[in-house]
């Protein structure tokens, strides 16, 4: 019967609230005749969809109620988040596993890895809350058995440590000079591939931390890849039934599988295919993870290459967009996801049949394509060539390395008698230009910080608008140099007020505190004043000779 309870209690659907509806203002109504079926269906069916919203928010309601309990760290709020999670999503493994019992131990495999990431989860707040509420009644203990306080050079020793510290102390490092080109062919082939290496490895920065936001939108965004995936592969039969007139026409006309392929072996190859899929869709969202940080970082220095700048938009259009980019960004990575695969499916369809048609023997059509279009595809790479080599050597100044223009009359006459060509090439390019288009389009639908359009029409993109107000809000609150300046001026009163008012321990170790917070400032002191007057000096080197040594700089 408890269990019962608990699962109406956390099954906050439309149709129950439906049914709480119905039960309250018809229960002295007759049933309804058969011709009007229809149309309570219908009524049933739109007033549904308008109860999914409430039940949504009672649910997310409890949710968030559970969550700020976990962010405020008391051992209080932590015990009941631990009661809530035990009554009403612990015990949903056991259930779910109870009901397995009879099944097919294949069909157990897959429902398993249907709910992985769920299990995952349910593992995680398993493991994490019974840790959490340990280490919250271990400080506590510590709090009231130890008369110990936090100082003020614990406070400077933190700062130093955090990520803002590490980020502002890496930024008055010097530089470190650019390595030397190599000379060999083997310090080229090496400088090659760490380039590469560093294109497609990430490398981890510890003067930088990710958005909890951002990395809660990846997590949802990767659980619906999965999930979406394993259904498609789930009935991946079904689809091929489906599509069974298609594969019956490729088979006919000779696009099949090798002869006396094993049938085990067809479906692994379409299960791989399927994978390929989820791990493009996956690094995709990767990639927007990389992003961010290198254009949270861009907008700490000040450059406004790629996010446009504040001026443009107002305050309350960016907070806006900040907000809507969570749930922005999950619905771009789902919908990229089944457009990608479609645009892929569509190509590789493409592909199959025309290798379907030269293996059956029709190939007379494309050698008729390919010999009527190679003199043109010949000529304009031969054009495009002699152009370069000629705009590098001949029309520009100390072979190319600048942009200032020599031998104009040449150019001028060489532009001239090429603009025919260069008619006739263009429309090949334009055809090229589309078909790139389509393809990077699909594959950039997905990622929020490439916009779609132009960038005089960048506002007309929702996604790359929510994007950018995600962006300037982050940037102004977590910029590392603002809350580390903060944070030493709250040093710097709390070493006032320790060098004023006397500690509440022995007047020892107040004479000691006070003692070592004086020499801190004192070297903080002179740091200061000895960085402000080699400022000063560089500025304004006439001053030098005024100096008592007489620093010659």
């Amino acid at each position: 019967m408890e269990g019962n309870d608990t699962d109406d209690l956390n099954d906050f659907s439309a149709d129950k609230i439906l049914g709480y509806f119905y039960e309250a203002f018809n229960s002295d109504s007759q049933e309804p005749e058969e011709d009007d079926v229809c149309t309570s269906s219908i009524r049933h069916d739109l007033f549904h969809l308008y109860l999914l919203i409430p039940s949504l928010l009672l649910r997310n309601t409890i949710t968030m109620d559970y969550s700020e309990l976990i962010s405020l760290h008391s051992t209080s709020g932590i015990i009941s988040d631990c009661v809530y999670y035990v009554t009403f999503e612990g015990l949903w493994p056991v259930s779910y596993l109870k009901d397995m019992t009879c099944v097919p131990y294949i069909e157990i495999v897959l429902e398993f890895i249907r709910v992985l990431p769920l299990l995952l989860c349910q593992l995680y707040l398993s493991i994490s809350l019974p840790v959490r509420i340990v280490q919250s009644i271990r400080e506590r203990k510590e709090f009231f058995s130890s008369m110990q306080r936090i100082t003020v050079l614990e406070l400077e020793k933190s700062i130093h440590d955090s990520w803002e510290g590490k980020h502002v102390a890496k930024i008055f490092r010097p530089p470190r000079p650019e390595p030397v080109p190599p000379e060999t062919r083997k310090g080229k082939i090496m400088a090659h591939i760490n380039k590469l290496r560093k294109f497609l490895l990430y490398n981890r920065q510890t003067d930088f931390r990710y958005s909890a936001q951002l990395l809660s939108v990846m997590l949802v965004g990767g659980m619906i890849i999965y999930r979406v995936t394993f259904e498609i592969i789930y009935h991946v039969d079904s689809i091929y039934k489906i599509l069974g007139t298609i594969s019956t026409i490729l088979e006919t006309i000779g696009f099949d599988e090798e002869e006396g392929e094993i049938p085990l072996i067809t479906t692994i190859r379409k299960y791989i295919y399927l994978l390929y899929y989820i791990f493009i869709a996956l690094h995709v969202t990767f990639i927007n993870k990389f992003y961010f940080r290198t254009n949270l970082q861009n907008l700490y220095k000040g450059t406004t290459s790629h996010i446009p700048p504040r001026t443009g938009k107002s305050n309350p259009s960016m907070l806006v967009g900040s907000m809507k980019y969570a749930g922005y960004q999950v619905g771009y990575i789902a919908w990229g996801f089944f457009i990608q695969f479609l645009v892929y499916l569509l190509i590789s369809v493409q592909l199959a049949v025309i290798i379907a048609f030269i293996r059956a023997g029709f190939y007379k059509w494309l050698v008729d394509i390919l010999m009527q279009a190679w003199p043109v595809l010949l000529t304009a790479f031969v054009l495009h060539y002699v152009q370069t080599m000629l705009a590098k050597f001949v029309f520009l100044q100390e072979n190319g390395n600048t942009i200032r223009i020599n031998n104009r009359r040449l150019m001028f006459n060489f532009t001239y008698f090429l603009f025919f060509y260069n008619i006739l090439i263009g429309l090949i390019s334009c055809l090229m230009r589309i078909t790139n288009s389509l393809i990077f389009w699909s594959m950039f639908i997905s990622r929020l910080d490439k916009s779609v359009l132009p960038q005089r029409f960048q506002t007309l993109d929702p996604g790359f608008n929510a994007y950018v107000g995600f962006m300037h809000i982050e940037m102004a609150h977590t910029h590392p140099v603002v809350i580390v300046f903060l944070r030493l001026l709250a040093v710097d009163v709390g070493i006032q007020k320790e060098t004023r008012r006397p500690s509440k321990s022995s007047a020892t170790d107040a004479l000691e505190l006070t003692e070592t917070v004086q020499k801190k400032r004192k070297k903080f002191m002179r740091a200061r004043n000895n960085w402000q007057t080699m400022y000063t000096l560089i500025n304004n080197p006439s001053i030098s000779q005024y100096r008592k040594h007489h620093i010659a700089l």
